[in-house]
């Protein structure tokens, strides 16, 4: 399962049946979630499907009563039925230290994440109305059509930063909110600005799929009321490094011109710059940079800012990583493999695979089985890619039906011969994804290999020898596949003994993944 790393949702106040738990993303992006059914994966990466899941099992929450923000059943008479111990107090504090962001759809981020400034109690304030969940990304959302505000799960929002960020009931609902510092309107999901006489526009072009009512007498009559709060244009971009802006995306790892302030997110862009303002052809190292602008549209000029700090905690420690820790800790960790060498599996003991790279050092391994380059083995991946679309197009063609069914019979002693004869493969891709191990495999004999000695027969040496100068001398490409087929032909024919000396098992025990393929 890939994770999204780019959500902007850090944490999820989840409804159980008996208690309201606030989960707080780990390291690696995941909700970590310990209820009662037993068919509940321990980790989540969308808030959705952990909603979806919570409210279709009934699920009871079984974890550490610290997460624990409110019980909402009686408990048994060895679970808290009021308040909360001294672990809740704890908890509460770190709760309320915490920031987040509205809930938004995890596609639809851009390369920027919205920034999120962590504040003081003193500065933090608690609307008492729900925000929505958008279900429009899971299938399997009971009510994805349309834009709730009264979700069946009520989730607390907790303001950004109320000196900077003001957010009321009409802008919320729209997914909005106002930049004191600009005077300006914020979309919070997009991390850009928006001009009044815009916002009908961005909603029904960019968030179409959420179904925002909108309704413009509504909206003008609230502008009229907030006149002296939100200016009708942007205001210039600074022209200096400032305090990151709430609520607008930052741009890390931005590059800036060494020799102008001009901030681009791409370095083919900078250096278009470089060459149509200062006529150079190819700018020095970049100088990395945060960066913010107000939209992606004609306001698109990045300026540079600094990075967000975090406000010192009383206590010292940051509670949210105790939490995380908490969570790792209660977590049962699965038993890892057996060390008793007794118990080494039939499969192993059969191929001997882990004979053959005993003692031998990891990185050499790597490099000896590495796909060969074109400055080493100039032609080989291409001409052994020909060398295979010459047999699968003429050979296969020309041999009978009985040798077809018997190439494609992995043991034909044992099972018989099959009924479906090797045939070439349909997609022509699959094919250049094949040759690559034969490739692989044929550098792998070429190359010089000091610390993992390769005893192979002297026939089979001298045929490598060829197709080694072949290739130094820049044969023909005729002459270069002729001297890989007798590589491989030989490779395929000769009777190999289970032995160190087994060229095959010496090339599949150095794939670095350790999963021993053979395909």
């Amino acid at each position: 399962m890939q994770i999204h790393r780019r959500s902007c949702v850090k944490t999820y106040l989840a409804t159980y049946a008996n208690a309201k738990v606030l989960l707080v993303r780990d390291e690696a992006g995941f909700f970590n979630s310990l209820c009662s059914c037993p068919i509940s994966p321990q980790s989540y990466v969308r808030y959705t499907t952990l909603y979806n899941h919570i409210q279709k099992a009934q699920c009871h929450w079984i974890g550490p009563e610290r997460f624990v923000r409110e019980w909402l059943v009686p408990q048994s008479p060895h679970s808290p039925t009021t308040s909360l111990s001294s672990d809740s107090k704890s908890f509460t504090s770190a709760q309320e230290n915490m920031v987040t962001a509205t809930i938004v759809k995890e596609e639809q981020r851009d390369m920027a994440q919205p920034l999120l400034l962590p504040m003081g109690t003193s500065d933090l304030g608690t609307f008492d109305h729900p925000i929505d969940i958008d279900h429009s990304d899971d299938a399997t959302s009971e009510n994805p059509a349309s834009r709730s505000i009264t979700p069946s799960v009520t989730t607390e929002f907790i303001a950004e930063t109320i000196n900077e960020l003001h957010f009321t009931n009409e802008l919320t609902s729209l997914g909005l909110a106002i930049q004191s510092r600009l005077k300006s309107l914020v979309c919070i999901e997009c991390g850009v600005l928006l001009k009044p006489s815009s916002v009908s526009h961005h909603i029904r072009k960019t968030h179409a799929s959420a179904n925002i009512s909108f309704d413009s007498a509504t909206f003008n009559a609230y502008l009229a009321n907030t006149v002296s709060l939100i200016d009708d244009n942007f205001p210039p971009p600074p022209t200096t490094v400032v305090p990151a802006f709430a609520g607008l995306s930052l741009f890390r790892d931005s590059m800036q011109c060494h020799l102008c302030s001009k901030i681009y997110c791409d370095e083919p862009t900078l250096e278009n710059h470089y060459r149509a303002a200062h006529g150079k052809q190819k700018p020095p190292l970049p100088l990395l940079v945060t960066a913010q602008r107000y939209d992606s549209q004609f306001h698109n000029s990045y300026f540079r800012v600094t990075e967000p700090v975090s406000a010192d905690l009383p206590s010292g420690e940051d509670p949210i990583n105790a939490i995380f820790q908490d969570m790792k800790n209660a977590i049962p960790k699965q038993d890892g493999a057996t060390e008793d060498a007794r118990l080494t599996t039939p499969w192993l003991m059969s191929t001997k695979w882990h004979i053959h790279i005993k003692c031998a050092p990891v990185d050499d391994l790597r490099e000896y089985a590495a796909p060969p380059t074109e400055k080493e083995f100039p032609r080989l991946s291409s001409l052994v890619l020909k060398y295979y679309q010459v047999i699968s197009d003429r050979y296969l063609a020309e041999a009978s039906d009985l040798v077809l069914q018997i190439l494609n019979t992995p043991h034909p002693e044992k099972t018989g011969i099959v009924n479906d004869p090797i045939h070439s493969h349909q997609n022509t891709s699959t094919l250049s994804k094949y040759t690559a191990t034969i490739s692989r495999l044929l550098a792998f004999i070429m190359r010089p290999k000091p610390k993992y000695p390769l005893d192979i027969p002297d026939d089979l040496q001298t045929e490598v020898t060829k197709l080694v100068q072949s290739i130094k001398c820049k044969d023909p490409d005729q002459q270069v596949i002729a001297n890989v087929h007798a590589v491989l032909l030989y490779l395929w024919t000769n009777t190999w003994h289970r032995s160190q000396t087994n060229t095959t098992p010496k090339f599949l025990g150095t794939w670095g993944s350790g999963s021993w393929k053979t395909k």
